[in-house]
């Protein structure tokens, strides 16, 4: 298992995890760890909704989304029009 992954099972956690992913990281990666996350068994709120994903990826924020992810910090306000086209062809309604 992912180091942080095994460090949030043996600690319960905190009540968010913020993962940024740049350009310069693997999507797969970070796909790969959120679904190693997600697997934990933690107290309180699933890991899921625990998650804000920090990315401009649109792969990457599509397949989290299909995944159960539900909440995402943009940086620029532009990228809303992304993450609104992702959720409709999801069909899901994103609450801003």
């Amino acid at each position: 298992p992912h180091a942080s992954a095994r460090l949030i099972d043996e600690t319960g956690g905190g009540d968010t995890f913020l993962i940024t992913a740049s350009d310069k990281i693997d999507a797969d990666d970070v796909i790969q760890l959120c679904e190693e996350l997600m697997y934990l068994d933690v107290a309180g709120p699933t890991i899921k909704s625990r998650i804000i994903l920090n990315s401009t990826n649109e792969e990457l924020i599509d397949e989290l989304m299909l995944l159960g992810v539900s909440k995402f910090a943009l940086d620029e306000e532009e990228d809303i029009s992304m993450l609104e086209d992702i959720s409709k062809w999801q069909g899901k309604s994103l609450l801003k």
